[in-house]
């Protein structure tokens, strides 16, 4: 059954100003400017009462419709608090095998990894950039059995260089109209340079 209107308000909070244009919602504060599009949502966005409150419809929408009033509102009320307090983000430091060890020098200036793939010496400082690497898997588009990508599995260990490493990549795609055979064949090259710090 759909309902003939659905809707919802929140306010806007002091200091922050909001603009709507098209289903793109401009929220500006102390800490900056977000935007978020929403025109994947079949909803009606209207700010009201001179732009203190801004209000949500759906007309003769589904459940799934009704739902996503509410989502929208969330997603503006983490754009309200982007712009007002900010958030934090905070990185995870995964190992598989050797547990590593990471801790900040005194003068925050750094991050010192240990025993990272069990190695003795501390990794840390700014002054090079480790751009070791593994491409445990590289696809472009679904998976099908039997097609194996020589670039899975690749692993670039660097101990005392700088660097960047370039892959290029050439796809052939070979199609055998008798046999049936639908082929895509992988050519690739390798090139690291060296950076002198």
């Amino acid at each position: 059954m759909k309902t003939i209107l659905s809707s919802q308000t929140m306010d806007i909070p002091e200091g922050v100003t909001m603009k709507v244009n098209a289903k793109i919602v401009e929220v500006e504060g102390p800490r900056g400017k977000l935007t978020r599009d929403f025109k994947h949502l079949n909803l009606d966005f209207e700010l009201i009462e001179g732009g203190k409150k801004l209000k949500v419809d759906a007309w003769f929408g589904s459940r799934k419709t009704t739902a996503s009033i509410r989502t929208s509102l969330s997603h503006i009320d983490n754009l309200i608090t982007g712009v007002t307090k900010g958030y934090r983000y905070k990185m995870w430091l995964v190992y598989a095998h050797f547990p590593i060890n990471a801790s900040i020098t005194p003068n925050n200036s750094c991050i010192e990894i240990r025993n990272f793939l069990g190695e003795k010496k501390i990794f840390g400082g700014a002054k090079k950039v480790n751009v070791s690497h593994v491409i445990h898997d590289l696809s472009f588009g679904p998976k099908y059995p039997g097609i194996h990508n020589p670039l899975d599995g690749t692993a670039r260990i660097l101990d005392d260089t700088s660097g960047t490493f370039k892959y290029y990549i050439k796809f052939t795609n070979l199609k055998y109209s008798r046999v049936e055979i639908d082929e895509v064949r992988f050519e690739w090259a390798e090139c690291m340079d060296t950076i002198d710090v």
